[in-house]
């Protein structure tokens, strides 16, 4: 029993360092710098994690809350570019997409599933466990 509040607990903390600290910042940066809307209101509220250690069957849960078209930009919305003057003379436009939302999301995933699948050394175990004990 022991051993399985430990790993909900190391868990939940990987969960919460790396979406609701590291992954919000980063997504934070990359609106302000790609979305240059009038009013930046539209994407500055509605963005949160919420993490759970050993709710019913599984050992963590993350949650994480958006407003929907800061998915639909990501897929969507394209950027007008224009480029170098191509061989007929005229400018070159090419679109892009405003990279907010899969980068991030699926970036950190990949780091998640290693820090669960390596992470939980010994030593983070025995931190872990002075920690809970001194939280009783």
């Amino acid at each position: 029993m022991e051993s399985k509040l430990v790993r909900g607990e190391f868990i939940k903390q990987v969960l919460q360092e790396e979406l609701g600290v590291k992954m919000l910042k980063a997504q934070s940066q990359a609106i302000a710098k790609r979305i240059n809307f009038s009013s930046n209101s539209r994407l500055d509220g509605g963005r949160s994690v919420e993490v759970e250690s050993n709710p019913s069957d599984l050992d963590g849960l993350a949650k994480f809350t958006h407003p929907g078209h800061e998915r639909a930009l990501d897929i969507n919305m394209r950027k007008l570019h224009r480029g170098e003057i191509g061989k007929d003379g005229k400018q070159l436009k090419y679109w892009r997409s405003f990279r907010i939302h899969n980068n991030f999301i699926w970036g950190h995933y990949n780091r998640i599933a290693y820090r669960l699948m390596y992470g939980l050394t010994a030593e983070v175990a025995e931190g872990i466990k002075k920690e809970l004990e001194g939280d009783l």
